[in-house]
């Protein structure tokens, strides 16, 4: 249920006060009177006393003209009433536009060149092989036959049929006549296990930390660059005006300085004021192509909706 319009002037005289208090006897523009609604905890206090969407333009409506205006109550009772709501697109502000990483391809990471992708490196201890070979068999994994030489066989001591004794060749019985037996450094493998790489033949990239890549130089991980160009940011405003002084242009692009020129003259428009201000940025297209699209030349604005104020759907913030 609305307040009773008694009710709203009081209000807005009260937030008339915390606004003198605030600002002092110099103009008090609705800029201020939005600004001490947003951050004065006693304006704040008043607001939560709002029963409906529209009221707040209203009360801000009304507390400028109580503090800047000789009307009395209801004159401005009766011009609240009055009041209209446009939702409208700002095309003036700008940023750069931000376009694909040329060196990281939008991915925002590249391949670590020292290894490639692989985020390994061959062992340089054992040239990749994951072993040493043994210094002592060379890799056969055997070594010469302690007992026998190498000769595979040994000479024994025997009785003939005559008795007398003699010397006779007979297979070694440590390495059975091969003349070698088992490497005794390295157990017959013919080598050792690199203990820099724990056999495997490889090491982490000392580049990359074993990752295969890292954060592209250019784009510090965000896949994009500037470009040399610029693109809008939107500013997307819901502007509070007395009486229905933009419906002739919803759905119409007009220049930025035109609106302005409009805007700034008090025969066409009165009062007007800023609420729902937000932001966003445009598509990723040059201010200039932005503009040849809709065919003008400077930045402009777009008259998107616009309601009698009591009527509006949305909601109203400041």
């Amino acid at each position: 249920m609305a307040l009773e319009p008694n009710k709203l002037y009081g209000l807005a005289q009260s937030l008339a006060e915390i606004v003198k208090e605030e600002y002092g006897s110099t103009f008090k523009s609705f800029s201020k009177i939005v600004k001490t609604c947003k951050t004065d905890t006693f304006a704040q206090l008043l607001l939560s006393r709002l029963t409906t969407n529209y009221e707040l333009g209203q009360l801000i409506f009304i507390t400028n003209l109580i503090l800047n205006s000789s009307d009395d109550k209801e004159t401005i009772l009766n011009m609240s009433k009055d009041l209209y709501i446009y939702d409208i697109n700002f095309y003036e502000d700008s940023e750069t536009l931000q376009v694909e990483c040329g060196r990281c391809r939008g991915t925002g990471t590249e391949n670590c060149g020292e290894c490639g992708g692989d985020g390994l490196l061959e062992c340089r201890f054992c040239d990749g092989e994951g072993e040493h070979e043994c210094q002592k068999c060379w890799g056969d994994g055997t070594e010469e036959c302690r007992h026998c030489g190498g000769d595979g066989t040994e000479t024994e001591t025997e009785t003939d049929d005559e008795g007398d004794e003699i010397e006779v060749e007979v297979e070694c019985v440590i390495c059975d006549g091969k003349g070698a037996e088992e490497c005794r450094d390295c157990g017959g493998q013919g080598g050792f296990e690199c203990e820099e790489c724990n056999g495997k033949g490889n090491n982490r990239c000392h580049q990359c930390g074993g990752e295969g890549e890292y954060t592209c130089f250019d784009c510090d991980g965000y896949g994009f660059a500037d470009s040399n160009q610029e693109k809008y940011g939107i500013r997307k405003r819901s502007i509070v005006t007395l009486g229905n002084v933009f419906s002739d242009y919803i759905g119409d692009i007009m220049l930025l300085s035109d609106f302005e020129e409009m805007d700034g003259d008090y025969d066409k428009v009165p009062y007007s004021f800023t609420i729902n201000s937000r932001y966003f940025p445009d598509e990723d297209i040059p201010k200039e192509d932005r503009q040849e699209s809709l065919g003008v030349d400077d930045d402009f604005v777009v008259f998107r909706e616009g309601y009698k104020l009591e009527n509006y759907p949305n909601d109203i913030k400041l």
